[in-house]
């Protein structure tokens, strides 16, 4: 019991230590664009915030459209503006380059696909002259088994020949043998 509960809180320690992360499963390109759109509706909400007037405050002097009292946010705007165009640049770079790495990535995938058909066609057309190649093993088992059979029948009719002539042999003294003593 003690090592069943020891077991159980420990499961419990591991199933409280897990952390989930969740991602949003989106194309890359997707998630620069939407980047990019809320950037854009960030400086609109900007311009339109410096560019409305309230009526609690006097409406200040315009000089090419923004107010010349807060020339300060214009050049932090303007240099936002400047900093999100160097950024939009480099990820336009950026962007490119992996388009660039995609394509060569596909070139790569493709050829490896190629590859691989040829492999599988060369293997079918190789276990083709495999079973071809089995095939003539064992004509060539059966005929060297042939041999061997006809090799040994000539030996046994050697033998058989050799004791027909040496029975002819003794025959042939027995009758001269008798003719002596005939």
């Amino acid at each position: 019991n003690y090592d069943e509960t020891i077991s159980t809180l420990r499961y419990a320690n591991r199933a409280k230590n897990i952390k989930n992360k969740p991602i949003i499963n989106e194309d890359p390109k997707d998630a620069l664009l939407r980047e990019y759109q809320d950037e854009i509706s960030k400086l609109k909400s900007q311009l339109n915030g410096l560019g409305s007037s309230n009526d609690d405050f006097a409406q200040p002097e315009l000089k090419d459209g923004f107010p010349t009292s807060s020339a300060y946010h214009r050049k932090e705007l303007e240099t936002e503006r400047k900093q999100s165009a160097v950024e939009k640049k480099e990820l336009e770079q950026k962007l490119r380059e992996e388009s660039k790495s995609r394509e060569e990535i596909e070139k790569q995938r493709l050829q490896l696909q190629q590859k691989l058909r040829d492999m599988e066609a060369q293997l079918m057309v190789g276990g083709a002259i495999a079973d071809k190649a089995v095939k003539q093993e064992a004509e060539l088992r059966k005929a060297q088994q042939e041999l061997i059979a006809k090799h040994e029948a000539e030996l046994a009719l050697a033998r058989q020949m050799a004791e027909k002539e040496e029975a002819n042999f003794q025959l042939n003294e027995h009758i001269v043998l008798c003719k002596r003593l005939v």
